[in-house]
């Protein structure tokens, strides 16, 4: 490719530097005329710039932001017609172009700007040439795949062979899109990568100076349906020029895989979805099932957790939470009923912390509760036991994820709902019914009453009410509840049973399908 350097050597061009002698080393790919202010919309990266000085503004700022702008889109330098329409160029630009590296060219007023643009076209034809079959080739390497059914693997290194450079493609968690292609060695900051999937309106490749004198890389989101699912990773070898438009077709292709990949995944998690629905509903009709069936090659040591998850009202991140917790490794199935959602995973050493962590982050808006880990031959309806009791106690702490095993809960209470809701009926039902159908606060009075340690003056002043008053009500619980709060087995009766109220009224019913 020819540089600016190569340009100033050739006499019948006429062209003489100005400023930024520091940067005519800089290669040269089109040169482009534009009388624009701002051609950055039109422009790719090393471009010789050509202007008769019509875009070039009058005052010193403007002169500045104008080369800026171009330093910026990559731009090699800017070659400006002598004698025409440019104005005095400012001794602030002309450091400009010094600091940048971007040369100003002075052109003679006798060439013609398409004797520039021959000269490096002509010079770059055998780039450009080797550029276009590279981008046939590349399309080829797709045809071939789709003949002889090839791996996504293999397609990438065919790729990786026809370009030049190597491929990845990760996700936004740093894991990579294609169980066949590795992670990267180097790191890539993450705030580069949600940037890359953030800019639905990104043009080029991003490029990623690597520390350690390592290179350079570049990013481009790969997409399915316009939504990003993943960034392409190039890096160039050796000291090849990065050919920007291959990085494009080589995303696109990739989008095209990606496609088939979420097809099969969509289609493997409907499956699943359907025999774990299945077999829950059997489990619900008492019908006894164990975690090993629905998974194949179980080791006897092996780990599974369950989780219900109480979705909020728009289901806010379920639909993707299945393709985060493949990007990570956690063979699964997942459904879902109404409002509650239901996963099941295999769970290897040290890995609980990483799911919990992948639902709490997927699953922002939601309440989730983790059974403890359990082996193959576990009953499966005691894991959804757990994991109702660590969703209710979720909901209660107004936390976004408990695990049974850390859920305080007192552990004379049943864990079904229909234990929870005897006690609350056999109980309280008496004064529910009262407040209910007579517009009083007996039960409010009850909680008040026990939270102040049975204090009738505490309690009088927490409900603004004579004490009389208070005595009337607390004869009424005792005459309705059948218990008396002078009795510490009846207190103990009426607390749970408040606890077990609170539980049920915060979290909803218990069963997954509410």
């Amino acid at each position: 490719m020819i540089t600016i350097e190569q340009l100033l050597e050739h006499p019948e061009l006429g062209c003489t530097l100005i400023a930024g002698a520091s940067g005519v080393h800089k290669h040269v790919r089109w040169a482009h005329l534009s009388e624009l202010e701002d051609p950055t919309r039109w422009l790719r990266g090393k471009e010789l710039l050509m202007t008769t000085g019509l875009a070039i503004p009058k005052d010193v700022a403007s002169q500045v932001t104008y080369l800026q702008r171009l330093s910026d889109i990559g731009v090699s330098g800017v070659a400006i017609g002598v004698g025409m329409h440019a104005p005095s160029l400012s001794a602030e630009l002309l450091q400009l172009s010094e600091d940048l590296q971007v040369p100003l060219v002075e052109v003679s007023g006798g060439v013609p700007f398409i004797a520039i643009s021959e000269t490096v076209a002509l010079a770059n034809q055998d780039a450009l040439h080797r550029r276009l079959t590279t981008h046939l080739r590349t399309y080829g390497v797709l045809g071939e795949a789709s003949q002889s059914l090839m791996e996504t693997g293999e397609i990438v290194r065919r790729l990786e062979q026809v370009t030049g450079f190597r491929i990845w493609a990760v996700t936004r968690s740093g894991a990579s899109l294609f169980e066949e292609i590795d992670v990267p060695a180097f790191h890539v900051p993450q705030d580069v990568i949600d940037r890359v999937l953030d800019n639905p309106a990104i043009r080029y490749p991003e490029e990623v100076t690597l520390p350690e004198n390592e290179g350079a890389v570049y990013l481009l989101p790969v997409h399915v349906q316009l939504r990003p699912v993943g960034v392409l990773v190039t890096r160039i070898r050796g000291q090849q020029e990065p050919d920007l438009l291959s990085m494009h077709h080589v995303g696109t292709i990739l989008s095209h895989l990606a496609g088939d990949l979420l097809k099969h995944r969509e289609q493997v998690r409907r499956e699943g979805s359907e025999r774990l629905a299945r077999i829950l509903y059997e489990s619900d009709q008492q019908q006894s099932h164990t975690i090993g069936e629905l998974f194949t090659d179980t080791d006897p040591g092996q780990k599974f957790c369950f989780a219900i998850v109480a979705l909020d009202e728009t289901s806010h991140g379920w639909n993707d939470v299945h393709n985060y917790l493949v990007e990570h490794g956690f063979e699964h199935y997942v459904t879902k009923r109404g409002e509650r959602g239901a996963i099941l995973s295999r769970i290897s050493t040290g890995t609980l912390d990483t799911f919990a962590n992948v639902l709490s982050k997927h699953l922002p808006e939601s309440a989730i509760g983790l059974s403890s880990p359990s082996t193959g031959d576990t009953d499966l309806l005691a894991c959804q036991r757990q994991a109702r009791w660590a969703l209710r106690s979720a909901v209660a702490a107004k936390q976004p994820l408990q695990q049974y095993v850390d859920a305080p809960s007192p552990q004379w209470l049943p864990m079904e709902s229909s234990g929870l809701e005897l006690i609350v009926e056999n109980v309280l039902g008496p004064l529910i019914t009262y407040d209910a159908s007579r517009g009083t606060e007996l039960v409010s009075t009850l909680i008040a009453f026990l939270e102040e340690n049975r204090s009738w003056k505490a309690t009088a002043k927490r409900l603004f009410v004579h004490r009389q008053t208070l005595i009337g009500r607390v004869s009424r619980i005792e005459s309705l509840t059948g218990r008396q709060l002078s009795s510490t087995e009846d207190v103990c009766d009426l607390w749970l049973a408040l606890k077990a109220h609170t539980i049920l009224r915060r979290s909803g019913t218990a069963t997954l399908d509410d």
